[in-house]
């Protein structure tokens, strides 16, 4: 019978299957043994013709050549090697060891069949398994030494592993710099451990070492297979550096790989914003919003699109809408827009105002837009005479922006009076408690006022400078 005994299976994936023939010209032939009188000699024809192909590089045809003989592996054991050695070179590694762990116990597992399990194991990560069939393979043969290579290899990889579920541990309690030590000594070779390699590089970037990330990302070689979890953070590292043509590219990339992963899509998105791409990131946005049309990052990325883009009144009545959902945090919603609106430049602003302005005449809804940019444009006059117009009761927000304005303009007893009305509805809300102590140091009463800062700088020391 022929057997394959003496390829080696690591120099044949160094090398690549299709230049396989010259490995091939290792093979011996034996007799055909395996196979009864009455049949031996098609089967043996077949064999050798399945050998001739899988010699070619066709491991599909050698495979389908003796597939008839797969339904019994005792009584055509060497041909059944043969088929599970063909389906691991098909680059099939998980079907092979399927097939091989489903083998009778009476099967001759003879050593070139352990052997190339045994990279079949290692090359689906069960380094356990494939340990212990290259200690089988040197039971037999003592001195095979490319079973003592991947035994050595797979102990190695074992190892390896352990080290880095040590860095992952690390690294998901914020400690990045110690994962990346860990991790450091098993990424000279990209290839040799490219989990590893992925980790390690990911960890660097959530280390704030974006530049260091990128130049070595830049150096993977080509047969690097690039997962999406890899991908998704070299884009970030890009996007933190300001490369948004290049972030753009890999967050896309990772998107045709990961279609749902979330933080695929809002890297993406903001690539997109961040690059100046406003159709492009509304276009992404609507789509996203149909899979998760609860997603408040989505809003608000949408509500900011839509104000960058000049669409005052539609954009900032959606932020009003997301401020008024029952499971979001009004008053971080609000934070958000009214940070994007302090970063517009100054023409934009004085546009915004105009919009609103023309808006408000004619459309209720977009007063009270229109009185927040006057707050947040410290026309406080305007914002008074403003409320003449407004007949709804505004939210808690605007309340506290509108009680600002009566006491910059010398009303404090109405300004207490709507910063309590906030915080009867609002106890935490630290903008009114805040303007609350304001009017209350400007009354003279020291003690009530230092009562609330002291409140507020116990809670959130952030919140007295915001």
């Amino acid at each position: 019978m022929i057997s394959l005994r003496r390829l080696s299976i690591f120099n044949a994936a160094r090398i690549g299957f299709i230049p396989l023939i010259t490995a091939f010209l290792l093979l011996h032939v034996m007799p055909f043994t395996a196979y009864s009188a009455q049949n031996g000699a098609d089967a043996a024809g077949i064999h050798a013709k399945a050998v001739r192909a899988a010699k070619s590089g066709d491991f599909k045809q050698a495979i389908a050549l003796l597939s008839p003989y797969a339904v019994k592996p005792l009584k055509y054991p060497e041909a059944y090697s043969d088929y599970l050695v063909f389906i691991f070179w098909d680059g099939r590694p998980k079907e092979a060891v399927g097939l091989f762990e489903k083998l009778p116990a009476k099967f001759p597992r003879k050593p070139y069949l352990l052997r190339n399990m045994a990279k079949a194991y290692y090359d689906i990560g069960d380094l356990t398994k494939a340990a212990g069939l290259y200690e089988a393979v040197l039971k037999q043969i003592p001195a095979d030494e490319e079973a003592r290579k991947g035994l050595n290899r797979s102990k190695t990889g074992l190892l390896v592993r352990q080290v880095h579920d040590r860095a992952l541990k690390a690294a998901g309690q914020g400690n990045f710099k110690e994962a990346i030590s860990l991790l450091s000594p098993y990424v000279t070779e990209p290839l040799e451990y490219p989990e590893v390699y992925a980790d390690y590089l990911v960890f660097l970037v959530w280390d704030n070492r974006q530049a260091e990330a990128i130049g070595l990302y830049g150096k993977l070689p080509e047969a690097f297979v690039k997962k999406s979890y890899l991908l998704r953070n070299m884009a970030k590292a890009y996007l933190d550096t300001g490369n948004f043509t290049e972030s753009l590219r890999l967050y896309k990339t990772a998107l045709d790989k990961a279609p749902s992963d979330d933080e695929t899509r809002k890297g993406l998105v903001m690539s997109l914003i961040q690059g100046n791409e406003l159709d492009q990131a509304l276009n992404y946005i609507d789509l996203f919003l149909k899979d998760v049309p609860g997603s408040l990052f989505l809003g608000i990325s949408k509500a900011g699109v839509l104000v960058r883009q000049g669409k005052y009144v539609e954009g900032l009545g959606l932020y009003r809408a997301l401020a008024g959902r029952a499971d979001v945090d009004w008053a971080w919603v609000y934070r958000q827009r009214d940070n994007l609106i302090a970063s517009l430049s100054h023409e934009k602003r004085q546009a915004m105002s105009a919009s609103l302005a023309a808006a408000a005449a004619t459309d209720a809804a977009a007063l009270p837009d229109h009185i927040l940019l006057l707050a947040l444009n410290h026309n406080y006059p305007a914002v008074i005479k403003a409320l003449e117009s407004l007949r709804a009761e505004p939210d808690n927000y605007l309340l506290a922006r509108i009680a600002w304005a009566y006491f910059k303009t010398g009303n404090v007893q109405k300004a207490m009076t709507l910063y309590r009305k906030v915080l009867l509805a609002k106890p935490d809300y630290p903008l009114a408690a805040r303007g609350l102590a304001y009017c209350l140091a400007s009354e003279g009463k020291w003690d009530e006022a230092l009562t609330i800062v002291d409140r507020l700088n116990k809670s959130d020391p952030k919140d007295l400078d915001s």
